[in-house]
């Protein structure tokens, strides 16, 4: 899934994105931050293209030694680190947790993220600072 946040007066408002393979870059207008949550091919290649950088993959994530996870590339800064979901379980799990600041916005791609332990499983508006 594809998440855009806008910002509308004084607020925050995600808004999912239904991409298609020609959707055009125009569909993240006004977009502050892009998250992708279990983000198909198409929606990484679509942020890709937007943000002009090469987002890594969940494998490529996994993949990043600690003392490596913080770096620059693309002209863009990125850090990685392990998320925890499904602690109320017997088997919690850990996922890669990408980040990034690149224009014109802020992106995360992560995956097998529980909504019970996603604290933003359910639509909030958020207030920026500033």
């Amino acid at each position: 899934m594809l998440r855009v946040y806008r910002r509308e007066e004084s607020r925050l408002v995600p808004t999912d994105l239904d991409l298609t393979p020609h959707s055009p870059p125009a569909d993240a207008t006004g977009a502050l931050w892009l998250d992708l949550i279990n983000p198909t091919r198409g929606e990484v290649h679509f942020a890709e293209h937007l943000l002009g950088i090469s987002i890594p993959t969940r494998e490529e994530a996994q993949e990043i030694e600690v003392s490596a996870r913080l770096y620059h590339e693309d002209d863009a800064e990125f850090m990685t680190m392990t998320g925890v979901s499904q602690l109320e379980s017997e088997a919690p799990m850990t996922t890669p947790i990408t980040c990034s600041c690149a224009s014109p916005c802020v992106w995360r791609a992560r995956s097998r993220w529980s909504s019970s332990a996603n604290p933003y499983s359910t639509t909030r508006q958020f207030r920026p600072s500033g």
